[in-house]
């Protein structure tokens, strides 16, 4: 699915989606590596791409409020992604504080790192 405008100079109004193959003419995709090994991002590039009429997703110039709708939801997913990621990091840095120890003690038991798991859960 591509954005693109459709119509020069006319805001969110110009604005269209299209069903673009990957196979398509012109189109060009490269994979970006990351650290992030869930996730597959990269790079597309559209060149002097032609599509047939019934590729347009609804009206034209008519993507933008949907296309708002799915960045919405896109952050709220990236949120909730990030919320886990951060939970699970606590729960993991709390049990190993459990079972660690230094100086003959828990490491949990020292009032620094209390602080700063107070820190990240508030």
């Amino acid at each position: 699915m591509v954005a693109a405008r459709t119509r020069a100079g006319a805001g969110p109004a110009g604005v269209s989606l299209f069903l673009v193959p990957r196979e398509a003419g012109g189109v060009r995709v490269r994979p970006e590596e990351t650290i992030d090994l869930t996730r597959r991002v990269g790079e597309v590039t559209l060149r002097d791409v032609a599509v047939p009429r019934v590729a347009l997703l609804g009206g034209e110039g008519k993507a933008w409020p949907l296309l708002e709708r799915l960045l919405d939801l896109g952050a709220i997913g990236i949120a909730a992604d990030s919320l886990g990621g951060a939970e699970r990091s606590l729960e993991m840095a709390v049990e190993y504080s459990k079972t660690r120890e230094q100086f003959g003690r828990k490491i949990g038991s020292f009032q620094a790192l209390k602080h700063m798991a107070a820190e990240v859960v508030a």
